[in-house]
């Protein structure tokens, strides 16, 4: 029996992203993966004090 052979390409539009984390949850039926960015937004008042 021969091994089958791949090609892998990637597409015009492919882009790598950041991922802080994921979250996984398995189950016998299927598996979800959720991945997720924290980016801390500083609050700052108008005249430049930060809240």
């Amino acid at each position: 029996m021969s091994i089958p052979r791949f090609e892998l390409r990637k597409a015009e539009d492919y882009k790598t992203l950041h991922a802080s984390g994921a979250i996984v949850t398995l189950n016998p039926n299927e598996a979800t993966i959720i991945f997720f960015v924290e980016k801390p937004v500083p609050k700052v008042n108008p005249d430049g004090v930060q809240l």
